[in-house]
């Protein structure tokens, strides 16, 4: 069955993030967008006490940056239609 809003197409792996999204369990405040706009605001300030030498910031840190980015990057890549258009 093919799905499409507006003339785009929605693809299977993004209705599983679209889900993943709206689905959220009630222990969440905010929805997952909300958190990766967070998740992304506390890697730049990270990235930029850095570049500044500011403040020594430590390996803990730094490694939650890089989880977040690499969780929001999976996600948004299933957004991205494949070359030939194949999703």
């Amino acid at each position: 069955m093919k799905t499409e809003i507006n003339g785009v197409e929605i693809t299977p792996e993004m209705a599983e993030v679209l889900k993943s999204w709206y689905d959220y369990s009630p222990d969440f405040e905010i929805s997952t967008p909300e958190r990766y706009e967070k998740q992304l605001a506390k890697v730049q300030d990270c990235l930029t006490r850095i570049l500044l030498n500011l403040e020594d910031v430590s390996k803990n840190t730094l490694e939650s940056c890089l989880s977040g980015v690499i969780c929001i990057k999976d996600d948004l890549g299933k957004f991205i239609p494949k070359k030939g258009g194949e999703a």
